[in-house]
């Protein structure tokens, strides 16, 4: 209660409590806080407006939140649930020159697991136009290490929004200020 009451306080607000035998305690505080527009919440969607990404998830309702989370960054989805059909989309479509810049793969998957498409994948592409790969994994163990490989990051199902907002801004970033 200590560290409530420093924190109020030096918000300029106001902490209590009421106690009543019988009827329990009840803790208080007051603030001042400004009402922020919604217009104003800050989403890192900048990094990612007009990005160009493929996801390959089994699941269709992985690949549906996925698609639904990312519309409104104003990227450009595209979607499989196979490592055949990313490699058949990325070959077909994207003539190696680069097609999509960001690639969110699912790890558990039948026939071709993620590691087997992330290194299938740099196979195709080379190193100056490789896609960013980021690997989703619904938290099973993964049998194969992934550290050597050129992943950005690994994520954790179930997915929320800001988290993926955040993963790719971040790593979008990163690439962005070290070229």
């Amino acid at each position: 209660l200590s560290v409530c009451k420093q924190l109020v306080e030096l918000q300029g607000g106001d902490i209590g409590v009421l106690s009543q035998v019988d009827l329990g305690t009840e803790f208080w505080f007051t603030l001042q806080i400004d009402m922020i527009p919604a217009s104003d919440i800050f989403l890192p969607c900048d990094k990612l407006d007009g990005k160009r990404v493929l996801i390959v998830d089994d699941n269709a309702t992985s690949r549906m939140i996925l698609e639904h989370y990312l519309s409104a960054c104003k990227v450009i989805t595209s979607s499989c649930e196979s490592g055949e059909k990313a490699l058949n989309i990325i070959k077909s479509e994207g003539d190696g020159k680069g097609l999509f810049e960001i690639i969110l793969i699912d790890y558990f998957m039948p026939a071709m697991n993620g590691k087997q498409l992330v290194d299938a994948i740099q196979s195709l592409n080379p190193m100056d136009v490789s896609p960013e790969l980021f690997i989703l994994s619904s938290g099973g163990m993964i049998a194969e290490p992934l550290e050597h490989a050129d992943i950005e990051a690994l994520i954790y199902k179930p997915i929320r929004r800001n988290q993926l907002y955040d993963v790719l801004a971040r790593a979008n970033g990163v690439k962005k200020n070290s070229k």
